[in-house]
């Protein structure tokens, strides 16, 4: 007979549905036989009556009927079988890890088992031969007669049977004899608690009866979990949520006296304990205590399930870049005065996102902004030699291990990178921008990690640090601590990302190319050398933008003037029109030059016809840039420094530093003011005394007129010089009489001011009073 459908032992039938009138159960397949067309197959699912469980024995079924149930439809037939409940699968050594002792029962049961059955198998057979009805019968009488069995033989049969048919029905294996000892317990049951469970409480020691503790029912466990659920939620605490729960449903209105109702708690022996409305609270009210101070959107995603990661998809070097921005964890002081605080900055980092390289960042008193934004995509693109040199590391750090990355797409959240300027920035360098919903940072987990890296690494190790806590009462304020500057911050910021982009991965198990390329060279498994790598392979999103379009987009504009002595720059916190003093930026291309020298030649023409528009980075003035719109050239000027420091001030620094200045010379104009009135007095009061000689002069003799006055001057001249020496009047005794009726200026008006700081100046204007009055009295006296 022929097998159309490839039955052979070991596969398994089942009914379509319950009317199938051949099979009413999945069966397994222990016998083929082609001959006869016939099959022999036993019921594989235990049976169950009165509490007991028991297998059927096998049954013969034709094979031509088990093929017309499958081409109907009727009978499903499986062609890889049965698989096996979980203790049948289990070795001795893991069902005896699994209950808990060596051995443990299940062991013990199945070795016994396997001892009888292989006892009622004659030597030089198998186990096929307690198929046969007859030969089973007659095997196991004849075991039960060696072992002297002469008491309840039908019984003994009987059990001797089923161990047969769960061996077959189990799979034929040596571990088919299992019992089932998983379904005893009560796992997953609650327990029906008849007495007080746990240590007895002190009245209960001392012979107290009645208040042993409070037995659980079933509608105490479900008010322990409503009110778990809608006492103990938000920012309630479990005391607060039990003792509502007690308050409202284990309590006893009680009108006093004044006809106000107040509620009067059950003993404690009959309402629930704490630790029981902790245990059945949170199983009946589906309440993690550990979550219960999360929001909804908090809630769920934790159990939100990761079917990937933020690197899904990215193959090249420049493709996705992820951009965010934190608060730093410690706080810093000015650069004028180490004891003035400015507090935390503000960091943006862009990570490239096929291996996490940190291509840049920004870091600066600005709030996240567009500008700021825009500045940390210009650092990322931007080659990082002369920046390097300005923050004094290029010994420290090679520029080549900084690289300068232009990304196709960014990955931001729906802050400061969601404005339309940004938008329209990297739209025009055919870029794009992906922003992740709410609450999903885990979908740019890649610069989060960066910046937790960043905060262990370098803001935690600094003085002034938060530690990303707040304070607790009695703790030491971190900005009493501080002790760095933004310019100290910078450089160890990129002394960090520096490290971070070049130490060796541990977790990254690296391909065959990667051990061929890097690790076999004797290089380090690093971010650097990954990202390397990739560029060489071609792996590499560049759309060709040129560095000078990438600067017009991303750089900040401010308004400037083009002087004899280079380019000045406006202040842009100023109402009118205000240079920079302390800011100069020349170049020796001719272009520029030939502007330089216009502004010194054409002082007829207006001071606006040589404003301009000048493009720079606020936080590394070492150049600007002008770009200009006829010829669409990009300039780049250089600044002059006159005071080496100057070169670490940013430009709100160097505008601080004007406006202490003005502070300085409006006080300094004050005291010079009085030093000229003075100066004014005594100069008329010489004029004065001169005139008074000279009328002396006219009544002694008579008076000249105009012509003799006029004459006659090279002879008085030759008069003069016998009272000189070399130019110097020679002390005679008249001369002597006339300096002793002179009164000498005091040496407070003399004496050259003290140079003050504007902290010292306007912490003395006291004394400037003093100095007036002072000043007053002397002339007084004179008068």
């Amino acid at each position: 007979m022929n097998n159309k459908h490839n039955i052979y032992p070991g596969m398994a039938i089942s009914p379509v549905n319950q009317s199938c009138p051949l099979i009413k159960g999945l069966m397994r397949i222990l016998k083929v036989n082609l001959e006869l067309g016939q099959v022999l197959c036993i019921r594989a699912e235990p049976q169950h009556k009165q509490g007991r469980k028991y297998y059927l024995c096998p049954k013969v079924f034709e094979l031509a009927a088990i093929e017309r149930g499958i081409d109907q439809k009727t009978l499903s037939l499986h062609h890889l079988g049965i698989k096996s409940r979980t203790d049948v699968l289990l070795s001795d050594y893991e069902l005896d890890n699994k209950y808990g002792s060596s051995p443990c029962p299940a062991v013990v049961t199945r070795r016994e088992r396997m001892v009888i059955l292989n006892s009622l198998v004659p030597e030089g057979m198998d186990y096929s031969v307690l198929l046969d009805p007859q030969l089973r019968n007659e095997n196991v009488a004849n075991y039960l007669t060696k072992q002297g069995k002469t008491q309840d033989l039908k019984q003994a049969k009987a059990a001797i049977a089923q161990l047969i048919f769960q061996f077959f029905a189990e799979g034929s294996t040596s571990n088919a004899l299992t019992p089932y000892f998983s379904e005893r317990g009560g796992r997953g049951k609650e327990k029906k608690q008849a007495k007080k469970s746990g240590a007895r409480n002190a009245p209960t020691k001392n012979g107290i009866k009645g208040v042993e503790g409070f037995l659980m029912t079933q509608r105490d466990k479900e008010i322990c979990g409503y009110c778990m659920k809608h006492y103990a939620r938000g920012k309630n605490s479990i005391n607060k949520a039990l003792s509502d729960m007690w308050r409202h449903f284990y309590s006893t209105p009680v009108q006093s006296s004044n006809g106000q109702v107040t509620a009067e708690l059950y003993p404690k022996s009959l309402r629930p304990t704490k630790s029981q409305f902790r245990r059945w609270g949170q199983k009946y009210g589906g309440l993690n205590l550990m979550t219960r101070h999360l929001n909804s959107q908090q809630l769920a995603r934790l159990d939100r399930a990761l079917l990937g990661t933020a690197q899904d998809g990215i193959v090249a070097v420049g493709q996705v870049a992820s951009i965010d921005s934190t608060s730093t964890d410690v706080h810093f002081v000015s650069m004028f005065n180490r004891q003035q605080r400015i507090g935390l900055m503000n960091r943006i980092l862009v990570v490239d996102s096929l291996y996490g390289y940190i291509s840049g960042f920004y870091m600066g008193t600005e709030a996240s902004s567009t500008e700021t934004v825009k500045l940390a995509i210009l650092h990322a693109g931007s080659e990082k030699s002369d920046w390097l040199k300005w923050l004094g590391l290029e010994d420290e750090i090679p520029p080549e291990d900084w690289l300068g990355l232009k990304f196709d797409t960014f990955n931001a959240d729906n802050t400061e990178a969601r404005t339309m300027e940004i938008m329209d920035s990297i739209t025009a360098l055919n870029g794009g921008m992906r922003y992740v919903p709410v609450a999903r940072s885990d979908l740019n987990s890649i610069v989060e990690t960066a910046h937790h890296s960043l905060h262990r690494s370098v803001d935690h190790k600094e003085p002034g640090t938060t530690r990303g806590k707040k304070t607790d009462r009695g703790d030491i304020k971190p900005e009493l601590e501080a002790r760095i500057t933004i310019i100290e911050g910078i450089r160890d910021i990129a002394r960090a990302i520096h490290v971070h982009n070049t130490k060796s991965l541990t977790h990254i198990t690296p391909s065959l190319n990667m051990r061929q390329e890097i690790l076999d060279k004797g290089l380090k498994l690093s971010r650097l050398n990954l990202t390397r790598l990739a560029m060489r392979q071609g792996r590499f999103n560049s759309n060709g933008i040129h560095f000078d379009d990438f600067v017009i987009k991303f750089s900040m504009p401010i308004k400037g003037t083009f002087t004899a002595k280079g380019v000045k720059l406006h202040n842009p916190k100023a109402k009118r029109r205000q240079f920079i003093r302390s800011l100069r930026f020349v170049s020796n291309d001719p272009i520029m030059v030939e502007k330089f020298t216009r502004a010194k030649t054409n002082r007829k023409d207006a001071p606006d016809n040589f404003d301009a528009s000048f493009l720079h980075n606020p936080y590394c003035l070492d150049k600007i840039f002008y770009m200009d719109v006829h010829t669409g050239k990009t300039y780049a000027l250089y600044q002059v420094a006159w005071e080496e420091d100057f070169k670490e001030y940013t430009l709100d620094d160097h505008i601080d530093m004007q406006n202490q200045d003005a502070v300085r010379h409006h006080l300094e104009d004050a005291d010079n003011e009085q030093l000229i009135a003075v100066l004014d007095q005594r100069i008329e009061e010489t004029g004065n005394t001169a005139k008074k000689a000279y009328q002396v002069d006219i009544a002694a003799s008579p008076p000249l007129s105009k012509s003799q006055i006029t004459k006659g001057r090279k002879e008085n001249r030759q008069k003069e010089r016998s009272l000189l020496t070399h130019g110097i009047v020679i002390p005679v005794a008249a001369l002597t009489e006339t300096v002793s009726e002179a009164t000498s200026m005091p040496e407070a008006i003399t004496s050259t001011p003290p140079v003050m700081s504007p902290s010292q100046r306007l912490s003395i204007d006291s004394s400037t009073h003093k100095m007036r009055n002072l000043l007053n009295a002397i002339i007084a006296e004179d008068d």
